[in-house]
C-alpha cells in the first residue's frame, strides 16, 4: 500500500513539473524568422546586424592574446598598439566620410586628420629609437574594419560610432599606461603624453555624436 501511494505522489510530481515546463515555453515563445532577422540599428543588441562588428571591434584591440606580442619589449608593444590602433580608426573613417549622415562625416573627417598625423610623428620617433612600426594592418583588425564596412546607411553609422567609442576607450588606457611607463623611452613616452588630450577630445566627440545617429 505504501509502495503504491509511493508511486502514486512521485507519477503526481512528474506530471506537475511538466505542466510547469509546458507553462514557462508558452510564456517565451520562440523567435519568428522575422525577428530574428529583423535589423535593430542597436550595436548593443546581439540581434542588431552592427552588434558582431562593434564587439569584433573590442576584441581585436586586444593584443593581450595575440602570442606574436609576447616576445616584444614594452616600448615595442607600445609602438605596435599605437600604430594599429590608428591605421583602424583611419581605415573605419575613411569609410564613414561616405556616410550621409553630415555629423558622421565630421567626426570621420577629423579622425582621419589628427590620426594621420599622430601615426606620422609616432613612426618618426619610434624607428629613431629602433622600434618598427607595422606598415599595414594585421589579417585580424583588417577583418573588422571589412565587416565594418560590409554595413549601409544608419546600421554603418551606428556600428561606425560605436566602434570609435571602444577604440578610443582602449587607446586612452594604452596612451595613459605608456605615458608615465620608464621601461620605454622618453620620447615615446613624450609623444604618448602629448596625445592623450586629443584621443580624449575625441572621445567626446563621439559621445556627443552618439544620439545623433
Amino acid at each position: 500500500m505504501k509502495a503504491t501511494y509511493s508511486v502514486l505522489v512521485s507519477t503526481i510530481s512528474l506530471l506537475a513539473g511538466g505542466v510547469a515546463l509546458a507553462q514557462q515555453a508558452n510564456s517565451n515563445p520562440p523567435m519568428t524568422s522575422a525577428e530574428r532577422n529583423s535589423a535593430t540599428t542597436d550595436p548593443a543588441n546581439p540581434a542588431d546586424p552592427s552588434y558582431p562588428i562593434v564587439h569584433s571591434a573590442a576584441a581585436a584591440g586586444d593584443e593581450k592574446e595575440d602570442s606574436s606580442m609576447k616576445s616584444m619589449t614594452a616600448q615595442d608593444r607600445f609602438v605596435h598598439k599605437a600604430a594599429v590602433s590608428g591605421m583602424t580608426e583611419i581605415a573605419a573613417s575613411k569609410a564613414a566620410l561616405n556616410s550621409t549622415n553630415p555629423e558622421v562625416r565630421k567626426l570621420a573627417a577629423q579622425m582621419v586628420k589628427d590620426h594621420e598625423a599622430a601615426n606620422k610623428e609616432l613612426k618618426s620617433v619610434a624607428e629613431a629609437k629602433g622600434s618598427k612600426v607595422p606598415a599595414a594592418l594585421d589579417a585580424k583588425h583588417q577583418a573588422v574594419v571589412d565587416g565594418l564596412t560590409k554595413l549601409t546607411g544608419t546600421d554603418f553609422d551606428k556600428a561606425y560610432v560605436s566602434q570609435m567609442m571602444a577604440d578610443h576607450e582602449k587607446a586612452i588606457m594604452l596612451f595613459t599606461a605608456a605615458s608615465t611607463d620608464t621601461s620605454i623611452d622618453p620620447q615615446l613616452m613624450a609623444f604618448a603624453k602629448k596625445t592623450l588630450p586629443t584621443l580624449k577630445m575625441h572621445r567626446d566627440h563621439v559621445k556627443a555624436a552618439q544620439p545623433k545617429v
